[in-house]
C-alpha cells in the first residue's frame, strides 16, 4: 500500500507511529492462473510466475497486465510478458502510469540509481550494490548511500536479511524501460558491470537466484560460452532460463551476425538432450551441411514430447538450417 507513496516518507511514518513496514508478496501463481483463465488468456505455470516477477504479484498490476494481454496480444500472456520484460509492450500498463510518475518525481541522481538497479532481480549485499552503482553510474559511496535511503523511504527498495537489498519487482520493469533510453552501449556496459559483481558474489556466497541472474546476464552480454559450459548441468535446465537463451539464438537475427553458424550449432547441440543429440549426430556424420540440416526434419516429434527445451532447440536448429541454405 505504501509502494511509491507521493510524499516518500514511509520511514517517517514508521518512526512516528512506532511500527515496521510489512512486505506484501502479492498473488501466488495459481491465483494469477485463475485470473488469466477468467479473462480468456492462455498461460502456463512458468508464464504466471514470470508475470509475478515483473509486477511483484500486486493484484492491481497483475489484473491490468492480463487485461492488456487479452486486448493487445490476443490473450497470449507469454508474449506480453516477453515484451514487458524488454519494455517493448505495445500499450502502457498501470506500472507505467503509476510508478512512472514516481520516477519522474525522484531527484535525477536517485532516479539514475533506481534505473541502474533495475537490471538486478536478485537481492545482493549492500556493499555489492554500492560497488555496482559506483562502477556503472559513477556515483561515489556517499551519494549512492543517499540514493538508497531515498528509495527505501519511497518503498521502492526492498531490504532483506543479512543487509541484502533489491529494487521492488514492480519498479524494475519501469526502471528498465527508462534505462534502455540511455542507449544499447550504456545498457550493455551496466550489464557487464553487474555480471562481474554477481560472479564475485556467487564465489563468496552461492545462491540459485544469483546464479539465474548471472546466466541471463552472460547471455545478454554475448558470453554464450558460459551458457554452453552450463548446458550439460541439470541445474541449468531447472533454472528456467531457456526463454532468454532461445531469444539470443533466434534466426535470422542479431545473434547470427555475432556467432558463426558452426559455433551456433555447437551451442544448440549442448542444450539438447542426449538421445535426441545422438540422432542428430548420426545425420551429421559424413554428410554435407545441407543434408545435415535436412536430416533434422526426420527427428520424430513424439521423441520430443515432454521436453519444452528440446522442442525449442529443434526449432532453432531448423531455423539455422534454413538460414544457411538461404
Amino acid at each position: 500500500m505504501l509502494l511509491g507513496r507521493p510524499e516518500g516518507e514511509v520511514s517517517a511514518l514508521e518512526a512516528i507511529l512506532g511500527v515496521t513496514r510489512e512486505a506484501l508478496f502479492g498473488w501466488a501463481s495459481d491465483t494469477v492462473a485463475a485470473a488469466a483463465h477468467d479473462q480468456g488468456c492462455q498461460s502456463d505455470a512458468a508464464t504466471c510466475q514470470r508475470l509475478i516477477d515483473l509486477t511483484g504479484g500486486l493484484p492491481l498490476l497483475v489484473l491490468n497486465a492480463i487485461s492488456v494481454a487479452k486486448s493487445a496480444y490476443d490473450g497470449s500472456l507469454k508474449q506480453f510478458c516477453a515484451d514487458l520484460a524488454q519494455s517493448a509492450h505495445t500499450r502502457e500498463v498501470a506500472q507505467d502510469f503509476i510508478l512512472g510518475r514516481v520516477f519522474d518525481r525522484l531527484p535525477k541522481a536517485v532516479a539514475d540509481v533506481a534505473e541502474t538497479l533495475s537490471l538486478c532481480d536478485a537481492p545482493l549485499r549492500r556493499t555489492e550494490i554500492q560497488a555496482y552503482i559506483s562502477s556503472a553510474g559513477g556515483s561515489d559511496q556517499a551519494n549512492a548511500d543517499r540514493a538508497l535511503r531515498h528509495l527505501v523511504s519511497h518503498g521502492l527498495l526492498q531490504v532483506f536479511a543479512d543487509d541484502r537489498i533489491k529494487l521492488h519487482d514492480a519498479a524494475r520493469a519501469v526502471g528498465k524501460g527508462r534505462l534502455l533510453l540511455r542507449g544499447a552501449e550504456s545498457v550493455k556496459a551496466s550489464r557487464e558491470t553487474l555480471r562481474a559483481v554477481v560472479q564475485k558474489s556467487l564465489l563468496e556466497n552461492w545462491h540459485p537466484a544469483k546464479l539465474s541472474l548471472f546466466l541471463r546476464l552472460s547471455g545478454e552480454v554475448g558470453r554464450l560460452d558460459v551458457l554452453v559450459e552450463m548446458a550439460t548441468d541439470e541445474l541449468f535446465h531447472e533454472m528456467g532460463v531457456w526463454p532468454e537463451v532461445e531469444a539470443l539464438l533466434s534466426f535470422p537475427g542479431r545473434a547470427v551476425k555475432r556467432i558463426s553458424p558452426g559455433s551456433t550449432l555447437s551451442i544448440l547441440m549442448r542444450f539438447i538432450t542426449c538421445p535426441i543429440k545422438n540422432r542428430i549426430l548420426q545425420g551429421i556424420n559424413n554428410c554435407s551441411e545441407e543434408a545435415t540440416f535436412r536430416s533434422l526434419n526426420e527427428i520424430p516429434r513424439q521423441s520430443l514430447r515432454g521436453s519444452a527445451l528440446a522442442k525449442g532447440v529443434r526449432v532453432q536448429l531448423l531455423n539455422l538450417g534454413n538460414f544457411i541454405l538461404g
